[in-house]
């Protein structure tokens, strides 16, 4: 056998607040190689970078998990390229940053966001998943015009009716 080439699938548990819930809910980590330093607080997961909790994931080339006194996660560094899904949108960058204080991903590095035939990109890009709520730092690109029906039934010259 040549487990010795062969890079090792680690799948490791990690628990922590929920990326996109606000709740407890774990972390499952795949990656080739796993590096721990229960001293400093860190794991370091290489090459082939699978992350997952709750409604939100990443790919990445590197994840390095920072953890608090208390156990918990406190930060997500993701090297790349990285790529973000959450319920809605896919986001690509150079690098991700994903913090427990704020719940906000921050994505650099020739960042960009798609939703359906939408794409933006920027100089930063800040996912909040807890809220929805996307900021393009820079922005620039193409998203669809939202479409609205007015009602036709008022007559022309008519005035609105009031409600």
């Amino acid at each position: 056998m040549r487990l010795q080439s062969l890079a090792l699938l680690v799948i490791f548990l990690l628990w922590g607040p929920s990326l996109a819930l606000g709740e407890v809910a774990p972390l499952d980590v795949v990656a080739d190689t796993l590096e721990y330093d229960q001293k400093l607080g860190l794991a370091r997961f290489v090459g082939h970078v699978v992350a997952k909790q709750g409604g939100l994931s990443f790919s990445c080339t590197s994840l390095t998990v920072r953890y608090r006194p208390d156990g918990g996660l406190d930060t997500l560094d993701a090297l790349g390229p990285v790529t973000v899904n959450s319920e809605h949108v896919v986001a690509t960058a150079k690098s991700a940053t994903w913090s427990a204080a704020s719940g906000l991903v921050t994505l650099l590095g020739s960042p960009e966001l798609r939703r359906g035939d939408d794409l933006l990109s920027g100089e930063r890009i800040l996912l909040h998943p807890e809220t929805g709520k996307v900021t393009v730092i820079r922005a620039r690109g193409q998203v669809s015009a939202p479409r609205f029906r007015l009602p036709t039934s008022a007559s022309p010259g008519s005035a609105p009716h009031a409600r």
